[in-house]
């Protein structure tokens, strides 16, 4: 594999990618972020050191690799460090390698794994010690670790005043009762426990007790806090169930004598870290910093499907602190929320050219990957990628560390025999993870079982096919792949590189990372190139949609962040979004730079919707007469000047900027306060930036057309198929169960440390599905988190009003009120009044039930359960701090 680099000049990386909203022609953009699930992973291990991440896990049962990356969201390049020895007499080591990890202690390198000879019930710890102060180099195995002659796995050591202790998950006897416990013992170095072993903790619990008869306490993991306390972070309940979760112990002594003493060991009396709907038994975590030390992340396994909890995959998560010094996880955030990186990390720089004929034999170097590391391979010099396997799980390689907006990519690609489904290229791709569809950009695969060639593109949860094209797709045959873009234009050859197969035009993506992929086949890959076209990153910015030019000098440093630097009379303007758009939101931050001497009225801002030259509405910030100014044309007819002045402000400082576009009804905002609200009846348009005679810089540029619906604030992902009309109404349109496989649709509002408020919407029944033997539609009247819920709905099946909720993962229960005679047809109000945990709930005005939840704040929402539903006149009013 070799990368030429790009120069200094492209370096500089934007440290931007693309954000998971999108507006068509425009991208939404953060700072670069990523998704979970990241592989496939059990008891995933890592360890920070001199600006590095090393990763440690078995593989096969046999085989322990250390992986070695700059980033804590990535794996990295690695391989096997140590294999097992052969089976044989007196070979108690020699098969089910589980639960590596790599401690680097008294300036050495070791790995404590647990093996047997294949028997479970010989399971004990081994320790391997390092042969060079390399941790991806040899190791010499030192032999069992002294557990007292009991079954022992998922060992850790605590270094505690310069004293080492050793602490693992055990039996209570020498035969399987299916009871594990947290044992710990002295050690008299990294190779040797010297102490008998002390029982610190079993599961007693509730909630550590859901699956009888299994009482598990095991992936007992260290975590210490900046002021010195220490917790061991275990894992609870069968790790094959959606119930493996996290609890926490905390060391309450002072000396050393008190770490085996289990009375100075104390037991949280809840979870820390639980399933949600849809992240299934989270546990046997590792915990890291950022790679600037200034943020703490859990890295974790959880379940890959409901149905077989023994394939995991991983998560990163950033948690923080309790007053009290104990870790807050609170919950995991849903899969395919995207989230800013690490801090520290610098994400994707802009890149030249890269190529990769795969004749190192490795697989990873050069390339991050999604998915299980056995289904990467190298043979005979092709990369190959099944994604056939028991863990097919959407496999993805993309290009390692680098971004391509405009670019030449060239693949040799091979399907091989008896794949039904697809092998083909990935570009312009963000949010990259662990599933089928989860990623946002575009896909050119080849089809045998269809004889075809399907173009399209994942919003990280949907397929869009944007162009299919008819041709036989043998199967063990090489077919040579061309992608040619130029901004909005996307070509594909196949086999012909000068006629392309495909020649279609789609502006949602611009710019991403390369990449291959498989979907439910068995691929080869090879002599993959890449070449910047040297197309400057417009991320599609330009001329309106409808012809009018781009005017003035724009410096385009990003998707996000623009400067005119022309002074002079006339508009100048620079166009993007989609020009069918009706309801949107645009906002912006700006500041002023310089102003001219040619206009009366200088002055900086946007265009909140734009058709032509006739057709416009504008809204402007006026350094010389300090004020807002909005103007609008209609069908020619200007509609007139409207100005609110703005005391005491700083245009030398960035402000943001905001107009909300609902219907033929406009807000216009400054730093968030609402100065005018106009109505010009125009249905759509585009946007754009603007200037007169004025040198200004715009930054965070966003256009929003969820009105402020989406997902929550804790990141459970909204679910479902929601139509949004604006702020107000919305519809639900999907019967049975959603993408997650779990059947109640929701999407949220709202602030969420509110702690009292009215929440209210009229709700109209449309259709009922099948799949629920509840089917209802509603709000929440609080959604905290997962575990943390209220919820008021209307049940037209059993003809009640039901209300719902969770405290602390516990279930309130269901409570019913009679509708007698009731027209579900027609619109109804719901409405629940929150007063700090006493909830009022409301049906047409009536108060109909009372109850009291112990949740102090929450945000609001829409939800319904295999039901189609009209919400309108949505709101949210008397908030309260």
């Amino acid at each position: 594999m070799e990368i030429k680099r790009p120069g200094i000049r492209k370096f500089i990386a934007f440290f931007l990618i693309f954000f998971s909203l999108m507006f068509y022609g425009l991208q939404i953009v953060a700072a670069d972020t990523y998704v979970n699930p990241r592989y496939v992973t059990h008891d995933p291990w890592i360890i920070q050191k001199d600006g590095y991440y090393y990763y440690c896990a078995s593989d096969g049962d046999t085989k322990i690799y250390v992986w070695k990356s700059k980033s804590l969201t990535e794996k990295g390049d690695g391989g096997p460090v140590w294999t097992a020895p052969s089976p044989g007499p007196n070979v108690l080591n020699s098969n089910q390698v589980w639960a590596p990890e790599l401690h680097y202690i008294n300036n050495k390198w070791y790995i404590y794994y647990a093996a047997s000879d294949g028997d479970n019930a010989n399971h004990r710890m081994w320790v391997l010690e390092a042969n060079t102060s390399d941790p991806q180099g040899s190791y010499i195995d030192k032999g069992e670790l002294d557990t007292g002659g009991y079954w022992a796995i998922d060992g850790t050591v605590l270094d505690y005043n310069g004293s080492l202790y050793f602490i693992w998950s055990g039996w209570p006897g020498t035969t399987n009762t299916n009871v594990q416990n947290t044992y710990i013992a002295t050690m008299s170095g990294p190779t040797a426990i010297s102490g008998s072993r002390v029982l610190i903790s079993q599961a007693d619990q509730t909630w550590e007790k859901l699956d009888s008869p299994y009482y598990f306490q095991e992936g007992q993991e260290v975590l210490k806090n900046n002021n010195g306390d220490i917790f061991i972070i275990y894992s609870t309940n069968p790790f094959w169930t959606i119930d493996y979760r996290l609890g926490q112990l905390k060391f309450t002594g002072s000396l050393n004598s008190q770490i085996t003493d289990p009375s100075y060991w104390t037991k949280k009396s809840r979870p820390v870290f639980q399933a949600t709907y849809d992240i299934w038994g989270p546990g046997h975590a590792s915990y890291v910093k950022s790679n600037d030390g200034t943020e703490d992340y859990i890295v974790y396994h959880s379940q890959i499907s409901t149905t077989n909890g023994k394939k995991a995959h991983s998560g990163v998560q950033k948690f923080t602190w309790n007053q009290d010094g104990s870790p807050n996880f609170v919950q995991p955030i849903s899969g395919a929320v995207p989230r800013d990186l690490p801090s520290g990390e610098t994400g994707n720089v802009n890149g030249t050219t890269f190529t990769d004929d795969f004749s190192d034999g490795n697989a990873f170097d050069g390339w991050t990957f999604n998915g299980s590391s056995s289904t990467f391979t190298v043979v005979n010099g092709q990369f190959k990628i099944d994604g056939t396997s028991e863990y097919a799980s959407g496999e993805k390689a993309l290009v390692r560390g680098y971004k391509w907006s405009d670019f030449t990519y060239t693949a040799d690609v091979k399907i091989a025999s008896g794949t039904t489904w697809t092998g083909g290229l990935l570009f312009r791709v963000k949010n990259a993870g662990m599933g089928r569809l989860l990623f946002e950009g575009y896909y050119v695969g080849l089809n045998p079982s269809q004889n075809n060639i399907i173009v399209g593109r994942s919003n990280g949860r949907e397929w869009t096919t944007l162009k299919t094209y008819s041709m036989t797709v043998n199967t063990d045959t090489v077919y040579k792949m061309k992608i040619v873009t130029s901004g909005p234009n996307i070509k594909v050859y196949v086999t012909d590189m000068v006629t392309p197969k495909v020649d279609i035009n789609d502006s949602v993506y611009y710019e991403g990372e390369l990449g291959v992929r498989t979907s439910n086949s068995i691929t080869y890959f090879d002599n993959i190139s890449i070449s910047d076209s040297g197309n400057a990153a417009t991320y599609g910015y330009g001329n309106s949609a409808l012809g009018s030019d781009m005017a003035g000098s724009w410096t385009i440093n990003s998707a996000t962040s623009l400067s005119q630097t022309a002074l002079g009379s006339g508009w100048n303007r620079i166009y993007f979004g989609d020009v069918y758009s009706e309801n949107h939101e645009i906002a912006v931050d700006v500041r002023w730079v310089q102003t001219g001497t040619t206009s009366t009225h200088p002055k900086y801002g946007i265009y909140a919707d734009y058709i032509d030259s006739n057709n416009f509405i504008s809204a402007w910030l006026d350094k010389k007469y300090g004020v807002l100014a909005t103007y609008g044309i209609v069908n020619g007819s200007s509609l007139g000047w409207q100005n609110s002045t703005l005391t005491g402000f700083d245009f030398s400082a960035y402000h943001e900027l905001k107009v909300r576009k609902e219907g033929s009804t406009f807000y216009f905002y400054v730093d968030g306060n609402l100065k005018q609200t106009r109505t010009f009846n125009l249905n759509n348009g585009q946007v754009a930036l603007a200037t007169e005679d004025t040198v200004a810089d715009y930054i965070n540029i966003k256009v929003d057309n969820s009105y402020g619906w989406g997902d929550t604030t804790s990141g459970s992902a909204s679910t479902g198929s929601w139509v949004l009309y604006n702020s107000k109404k919305a519809s639900q349109t999907l019967l049975g169960t959603d993408w997650t496989g779990y059947d109640w649709e929701g999407i949220y509002r709202g602030d969420v440390a509110a702690v009292g408020y009215t929440v209210s919407a009229d709700v109209t029944w449309v259709a009922t599905g099948t799949t629920s033997s509840a089917p209802k539609y509603g709000i929440y009247g609080c959604f905290k988190d997962y575990n943390n819920k209220v919820l008021l709905f209307l049940d037209k099946k059993n003809n009640v009003l039901a209300t719902y909720g969770k405290v602390d993962g516990i279930p309130q229960a269901w409570q019913n009120t009679n509708l007698g005679t009731f027209d579900f047809s027609v619109s109804h109000e719901l409405k629940v009044i929150k007063s700090g945990t006493t909830f009022y709930f409301y049906l047409d005005g009536s108060l109909k039930q009372t109850r009291t939840f112990n949740i102090s704040n929450g945000q609001t929402g829409l939800v319904t359960v295999d039901t189609k539903a009209d919400f309108n006149n949505f709101a949210i009013t008397n908030v309260q701090y």
